[in-house]
């Protein structure tokens, strides 16, 4: 079954997907100085990476392709071959000086005449003691991801894989399920929770779970994070990263052009239950958007366009201003922070639209559920009031009524703050968080290193300090960047790295 799982990711998987397992499948293989060059001047290398052979280490260039080659595909893929072969530019790590290997990958086979056609070519080169290459098809690439003892998955956890799979098909799975399931790859090989992450994402790109497929990518930055010793824990931090953008701006690209007015959203949902699905969407697309938006690791042109997307949904989609429950607070962080810095009056409302959301939850209902909460759980608290056959436990906690007071803090909503701050206490409303050293929390994945703060205490007034809660003095912590430590606040969803906020959002333009 597992074979027939790996067969299909491969058969499906783009090139972009693809880098990270191959990245995974390069580091068990013993190749070193890894560095992915895919762009337009990449003169027939994807990848760049050394390996001895023999005794003597070999510079490397790699060739990655999807899908089968045919003969007239083999054709045009033999130019970037031989350019591969003889062509030296590339990074200033491509040792010119040492003996050169070429390795053409596809995730599909060599079909047709082109099989034939590259076993002759390869022999020419050979019988003219030229440089040659090796190919490395869906037949090897399988074997690998499955069976190589560095990075294979057939062993005692083979179904647990298989079982959050079965659910992405299923469609039953949940952000819950999967962050549970990706815990253990804080300890795991990154190569070999790297091929996990990039098999599971594939898999929820192909049923429709974008926004899912992009918390997977998440999740294996976590686990590099939670690694950093580890020599190749940069090689996958970089690769996640472009692995969450590659989704994001999927998501960007399928919804973009509808997120400008509510009536156009609601119907590309086509959802049975709209009152629960559109909010949620909205939130799901800001969170993805907003992290996008603000990366430094995508083309500015991508970045804009998901700074414009984030607008739209701020400015012109009501069902932001309605989070269902507290684990919505980190996707309005995302908008909140990438909107501001072209929006704030937009921002200022949207956060004012959130307090009177919130005040009037705990006023008239039982507040809303906690950030780990599930589906049903949310919906409960938000009919369960009006159903005498549910008993739902009057909440007086809210974490997403710390999220808006510390915006409002953050962008000197001085109004906004003290307006929030005085709604909540008239509804007896009490903000909580929790606070963590990540090095031991690890994001959620950890059991020890948090501490909740269960009421945390707002300084009344608003002073010249920008710091009015305690947890606002929390230090920078040494070896992760600000993107990263927002993005990660996505994982476990119930706190948020205030000391990023800064990094993040620039100035207002003038």
């Amino acid at each position: 079954m597992l074979s027939g799982v790996v067969d299909h990711y491969l058969q499906g998987v783009s090139e972009r997907e693809f880098d990270m397992p191959f990245m995974a499948l390069l580091v068990s293989r013993r190749f070193y100085d890894i560095h992915k060059i895919h762009g337009a001047f990449e003169f027939g290398k994807d990848f760049i990476a050394k390996c001895e052979d023999g005794g003597v280490v070999h510079q490397y260039a790699i060739q990655s392709k999807t899908g089968d080659i045919n003969l007239g595909a083999w054709r045009q893929v033999r130019h970037q071959i031989d350019e591969a072969r003889y062509n030296g530019i590339a990074h200033p790590s491509y040792d010119r000086s040492l003996p050169r290997k070429a390795i053409l990958v596809t995730t599909g086979r060599l079909v047709g005449g082109a099989s034939g056609d590259a076993q002759e070519y390869k022999q020419f080169l050979e019988s003219r003691g030229e440089p040659s290459f090796d190919l490395w098809d869906q037949d090897d690439l399988r074997t690998w991801l499955i069976h190589d003892p560095a990075c294979g998955m057939a062993d005692g956890t083979a179904a647990d894989i298989l079982a959050v799979i079965a659910a992405a098909e299923k469609g039953p799975i949940s952000h819950q399920q999967l962050e549970r399931y990706t815990r253990k790859w804080t300890a795991l090989p990154l190569r070999r929770a790297a091929i996990e992450a990039a098999v599971i994402a594939n898999k929820l790109r192909i049923c429709q779970r974008t926004d899912l497929a992009a918390i997977t990518a998440l999740c294996t930055l976590r686990a590099a994070h939670s690694q950093d010793a580890n020599p190749d824990a940069q090689l996958f931090s970089a690769a996640a990263r472009q692995l969450h953008a590659s989704y994001a701006t999927g998501l960007l690209r399928t919804y973009q052009n509808v997120v400008s007015e509510p009536k156009s959203l609601l119907d590309r949902l086509n959802s049975t239950y709209p009152h629960f699905a559109y909010p949620v969407t909205c939130h799901r697309l800001v969170e993805a958007w907003g992290l996008l938006a603000m990366a430094g690791h995508i083309e500015p042109d991508v970045a804009e366009d998901a700074r414009s997307a984030v607008r739209a949904i701020v400015s012109k989609q009501p069902g932001i201003g309605r989070p269902l429950s507290d684990r919505w607070a980190v996707s309005l962080m995302c908008a909140a922070l990438s909107a501001f810095r072209d929006n704030a009056d937009e921002v200022a409302e949207l956060l004012k639209t959130v307090i009177v959301w919130i005040a009037d939850s705990y006023e008239n209902r039982p507040g809303l559920a906690s950030a780990d909460c599930s589906e049903l759980v949310e919906i409960e608290y938000l009919l369960g009031a009006p159903l005498s056959h549910i008993e739902i436990r009057r909440r007086r906690t809210s974490y997403l009524a710390t999220m808006v007071l510390d915006l409002s803090v953050f962008f000197g909503f001085r109004d906004l703050y003290l307006v929030a701050a005085h709604d909540f206490r008239a509804v007896d409303l009490v903000p909580t968080i929790l606070v963590a050293d990540e090095r031991i929390a690890k994001w959620g994945a950890g059991e020890f290193g948090i501490q909740s703060i269960p009421s945390v205490r707002y300084e009344p007034t608003w002073g010249s300090d920008p710091h009015l809660a305690p947890h606002h003095d929390t230090a920078r912590p040494e070896g992760i960047p600000a993107w990263d430590a927002l993005a990660l606040a996505c994982l476990p969803r119930n706190r948020h790295p205030f000391w990023a906020f800064s990094e993040l959002c620039p100035p207002r333009k003038p």
